[in-house]
């Protein structure tokens, strides 16, 4: 069966566990680990081996954008101050998924997801709505990987699954700002 070819942006294992998942059912997805947000590279590499250990698991083939702090200090970096969730968060949005949209287009792939929507923490309507403006703007199509319906149960199915497959379990967003990180309080 030849099927299209769909990037799943990924935020880290957890959350991509029962989105990748979904997205093979109908999709060959290609995992793309873009998370320049990300504080202290040994954080960063937990997260991204834990991804790498979903896309082996699920038999997805796996690519990471470079680690490079630069242009997100650059944009959402600039705003310490902004809460958890406001224009700090939507500015790390949009420069993630504009690489994945990059990505996609570099690689002949016109679909596009994250699975930064499957997080109770973030607002799946800012994450589907900045989605496809990145897909847009690449002519792509943004693929919803869930229903607002459902968002729930998949959240508590991904946490299942991941705590069986061992996946890292992080504490907070990533960045050194977030409400979760300790070391911004």
């Amino acid at each position: 069966m030849n099927r299209e070819k769909l990037i799943i942006h990924t935020c880290c294992a957890i959350c991509g566990s029962e989105i990748s998942e979904r997205m093979k059912e109908g999709f060959e997805p290609i995992i793309f680990f873009c998370n320049p947000n990300i504080y202290e590279e040994k954080e960063y590499a937990e997260r991204r081996d834990a991804a790498r250990k979903l896309s082996e698991d699920l038999s997805i083939p796996f690519f990471e954008d470079p680690y490079d702090r630069k242009e997100w200090l650059e944009k959402a970096g600039k705003m310490p101050h902004e809460p958890e969730g406001g224009k700090r968060c939507e500015e790390c949005f949009k420069l993630r998924l504009a690489r994945a949209a990059i990505f996609a287009k570099e690689n002949n792939t016109d679909k596009l997801t994250t699975t930064l929507a499957a997080s109770p923490h973030k607002n799946e309507v800012l994450v589907r709505k900045i989605g496809q403006e990145e897909a847009e703007k690449k002519g792509l199509t943004f693929i919803d990987p869930l229903s607002e319906t459902d968002k729930q149960a998949a959240w508590n199915e991904a946490l299942k699954k991941s705590k069986e497959a061992g996946y890292y379990r992080q504490k907070y967003c990533g960045c050194e700002f977030s409400d979760r990180n300790p070391r911004a309080k």
